[in-house]
């Protein structure tokens, strides 16, 4: 046993100095195949990874360390941007091993992963909606989790795309001077995402400009004092207050 132990260990060593070429999974007992990829995982040789830890995960389901194999195989997914296997890789692990250390960044990583491979803002957000989806019950069943933050910083970037598809559809009634459509439309969306600050932003400052046109001046200079701090759009705002003083 321990003498197994040692050419185990002699292996591993071997392929972190890169002095041996990896013997394939399906030819070493199950301790190896995890230590093999355990090692190219931690060298950042994640698609050589995968090849071991997936090996692992389908053959010896019922070891004690499949759980890790699981994440990291998810992880190494993740890391080669191939975002659509990291998801599902993720999803598995959390679902099946949702007692084990890593249920919980597993599920606000399939989330993300998720939200990589969604759609863009002009097409149907399906996936889009998923990723909320996940990224929200996360929150509901970890309220005091450590990555809260990361979820959230998740939620905002997720509104952020999804208020920038209405927000788009705005700008066409704004160009064609359907102000009061533009307004419902841009009210409408900065209240059912606010969270998506950069992209309200740039809603309220159209928001502003529509309520100019159709003689609201003092509610569209409300909005465009609010939006002098804004990166980005302060000096616009500036600019638009300035005409709407000149012109009174």
């Amino acid at each position: 046993m321990r003498r197994t132990g040692l050419v185990i260990l002699s292996i591993a060593l071997l392929l972190v100095i890169g002095y041996a070429k990896p013997t394939k999974p399906e030819k070493l007992p199950a301790d190896s195949v995890l230590l093999v990829g355990e090692a190219l995982y931690n060298e950042g040789r994640y698609r050589k990874a995968t090849k071991y830890l997936n090996h692992f995960v389908l053959n010896y389901p019922l070891k004690a360390e499949v759980a890790l194999a699981q994440y990291h195989l998810a992880d190494c997914y993740y890391k080669l941007k191939r975002f659509q296997e990291a998801s599902v890789e993720y999803e598995f692990l959390y679902k099946q091993f949702s007692n084990s250390a890593f249920a919980e960044e597993a599920q606000l990583k399939a989330a993300q992963a998720t939200f990589e491979i969604s759609e863009p803002y002009y097409r149907e957000q399906n996936l889009t909606l998923d990723s909320r989806r996940m990224a929200e019950d996360f929150l509901s069943r970890y309220p005091n989790s450590g990555f809260s933050s990361q979820a959230r910083n998740l939620l905002g970037r997720i509104e952020n795309k999804l208020a920038r598809k209405e927000l788009e559809a705005a700008k066409l009634y704004f160009k064609f001077k359907e102000y009061e459509a533009a307004i419902m439309m841009l009210e409408y969306t900065v209240g059912t995402y606010p969270l998506a600050r950069a992209t309200n932003a740039e809603i309220n400052y159209y928001l502003a400009l529509s309520k100019a046109r159709l003689g609201e001046e003092e509610e569209a200079e409300a909005i465009l004092e609010e939006l002098l701090t804004e990166p980005g759009w302060g000096k616009k705002a500036q600019k638009i207050l300035a005409r709407l003083v000149k012109d009174k």
